[in-house]
């Protein structure tokens, strides 16, 4: 899982964070002391506490399953177009960035897809 301050950049917009609904296994972000933490039903971060102030960290997993519920439920075609967005668009932005990671991968690409944005280095603009 990517915890890097890049990663929690990205993750730290409102196309991402709006609607979150926690569940068992999510990670939080805390900014004010910089904690991260899986969230876990009966353990002392909970979903109860993590909607207040907590930063939502979507894992691979979660990523594909919006895109996924968004675009019908086809694996298959979900993989071919990000194999073919990273081949076109992705591999352009991988270029600079060495260590990318794949959340930070389908985080690009479902804002991509949802939203039309790319990732500047410092936030999400249009495309």
């Amino acid at each position: 899982m990517d915890t890097s301050e890049t990663f929690i950049k990205m993750s730290d917009c409102p196309e991402i964070q709006e609607g979150h609904k926690w569940e068992d296994g999510d990670w939080g972000y805390w900014p004010k002391n910089g904690d991260i933490n899986i969230i876990t039903e009966g353990d002392y971060y909970t979903v109860e506490q993590a909607g207040e102030g907590y930063l939502w960290l979507p894992d691979q997993d979660r990523l594909q399953q919006i895109l996924l519920q968004d675009n019908g439920s086809d694996l298959s075609k979900l993989i071919e177009r990000f194999y073919q967005w990273n081949y076109d668009v992705g591999y352009m932005w991988l270029s600079d960035t060495p260590s990318v990671t794949m959340e930070r991968l389908w985080l690009s690409f479902l804002m991509h897809e949802k939203y039309n944005k790319i990732w500047n280095g410092v936030k999400w603009h249009q495309q």
